[in-house]
């Protein structure tokens, strides 16, 4: 979500709400995955599962960032 103020007949957008936005997303993609792993939080499991865990949230943070951006819902600096 982006909210946009008009001061002195100017436009602003919020940076804090692009990242709102962002940090949104990541939660979802990091709850999604902890549903995966059937955890409450990444902590709980073995080191060897918590390894394959942050992996796979890396990758699937990556990729879910790239739909947002063919999307056209963050800029390629957010990337």
């Amino acid at each position: 979500m982006q909210v946009s103020v008009a001061l002195s007949a100017q436009q602003y957008l919020s940076v804090s709400a692009d990242k709102s936005f962002l940090q949104q997303e990541y939660a979802n993609t990091f709850n999604a995955l902890c549903g995966k792993y059937e955890v409450n939080q990444p902590f709980e499991l073995d080191d060897d599962r918590m390894k394959e865990f942050f992996s796979e949230l890396t990758s699937t943070w990556k990729e879910r960032k790239r739909e947002l951006y063919k999307d056209g819902q963050i800029t390629s600096d957010q990337l």
